[in-house]
């Protein structure tokens, strides 16, 4: 409460998002061995509820999404949420921890590069061995950058998962 009395005093509204838009969700079936997957929790009517009250949120008021991480790459609110929002139109940033603004669209650039699957890295000519398998090869060249997104937002998501404790080795 003390984050919200701050904010309100600043003329800032708070509204806490986390049971429709947070990475650990309550319903069970969002789990495969106790890691939370943010494909499952994107697919539940809750979390569709959460994005439209964001949605709509930003026809009236400027919105922020709220993370402690330092980089937004690490953060669920950008793999998980904004990954979504920015399909509906909205303009979104990222506040670096320098205080400088990185746009939605330049951070997916930062992720695919981190990924290795940025335009020039999969342009790049590739050593092939007679011992490889070239059906098991990840073959990047001729796909869409859509479908590089979806890989490493998946990718990210399963780095960053919630996993409960006792699973694994994350707690």
């Amino acid at each position: 409460a003390p984050l919200k009395a701050e904010l309100l005093s600043a003329g800032i509204r708070y509204v806490f998002l986390g049971k429709e838009l947070g990475a650990r969700p309550a319903d069970l079936s969002c789990y495969v061995g106790g890691k939370a997957l943010y494909e499952k929790i994107a697919a539940t009517d809750l979390f569709s509820a959460g994005l439209k009250r964001v949605i709509q949120g930003a026809e009236t008021y400027q919105i922020a999404l709220m993370c402690a991480e330092k980089d937004p790459i690490t953060c669920h609110r950008t793999i998980l949420v904004c990954q979504h929002l920015v399909k509906s139109g909205l303009e979104i940033n990222h506040i670096l921890n320098d205080g400088s603004l990185e746009s939605h669209q330049d951070l997916e650039e930062r992720l695919l590069s981190s990924h290795g699957l940025s335009d020039s890295q999969i342009k790049q000519p590739k050593q092939l061995s007679l011992f490889d398998d070239p059906t098991s090869m990840d073959n990047w060249d001729n796909c869409s950058r859509e479908d590089r997104l979806k890989e490493v937002y998946h990718r990210q998501g399963d780095t960053i998962a919630y996993l409960a404790k006792g699973v694994g080795s994350r707690e």
